[in-house]
C-alpha cells in the first residue's frame, strides 16, 4: 500500500531517471498560452476545460499506478517538452489529489529548478507549495471518483 508519493515535472530532455519512477508523458495536453507556469490556477483552468478526457485518462492512469504498486514510497514523474506548463500543473494537481487522502506527498518541479528563467515570478506562481482553491480541489476530487466510485486509492 502506497504512503508517500513524490510527484515530479521535467522536460522531455531531462536527464532524470530514478529507480522505480512511473514516467507519465503529458503532451496530450496542448500548452496554455500563457506566461504563467503550472503552478499557476490559469493553467490549470485550462487543462481541466480544454482536455477534460485526456485528464480522466491520466487519472486513471495514476490511480493504476498507485493501486498496483507494492511499495510504501512511489515517484510518478510527468513530462512534457519544456517542463513549464503541463507538467508542472498536473504534479501540483495530483500532489493535492494525494495530499487530500492523507498521503505524505512530496511535489518536485526539476526544469524550474534547473532552468530558473522558465518558471514565472507573479505571486500566483511563485510560491514552493500551491494551496488549491476550494473549487479547483472540488472539480479534482470529482474527476478522480468519477473514475472508478467504488474503488479505492
Amino acid at each position: 500500500c502506497v504512503e508517500r508519493v513524490t510527484f515530479v515535472s521535467h522536460d522531455k530532455g531531462c536527464c532524470f531517471a530514478r529507480d522505480g519512477a512511473v514516467h507519465l508523458d503529458v503532451r496530450n495536453f496542448h500548452d496554455p498560452p500563457t506566461t504563467h507556469d503550472g503552478r499557476n490556477e490559469i493553467v490549470w483552468q485550462k487543462i481541466f476545460t480544454n482536455h477534460p478526457d485526456v485528464f480522466t485518462l491520466l487519472c486513471r492512469r495514476v490511480k493504476e499506478v498507485m493501486r498496483e504498486s507494492r511499495q510504501a514510497t512511489l515517484v510518478l514523474s510527468f513530462y512534457c517538452n519544456g517542463g513549464k506548463h503541463r507538467s508542472v500543473a498536473c504534479a501540483e494537481l495530483f500532489g493535492a489529489i494525494a495530499t487530500s487522502f492523507g498521503l505524505e506527498t512530496e511535489v518536485v518541479h526539476k526544469s524550474l529548478e534547473f532552468h530558473r528563467n522558465r518558471g514565472c515570478a507573479c505571486s500566483g506562481c511563485n510560491t514552493d507549495r500551491v494551496n488549491l482553491p476550494e473549487y479547483v480541489a472540488e472539480m479534482l476530487r470529482q474527476a478522480w471518483f468519477l473514475i472508478s466510485r467504488h474503488q479505492r486509492l
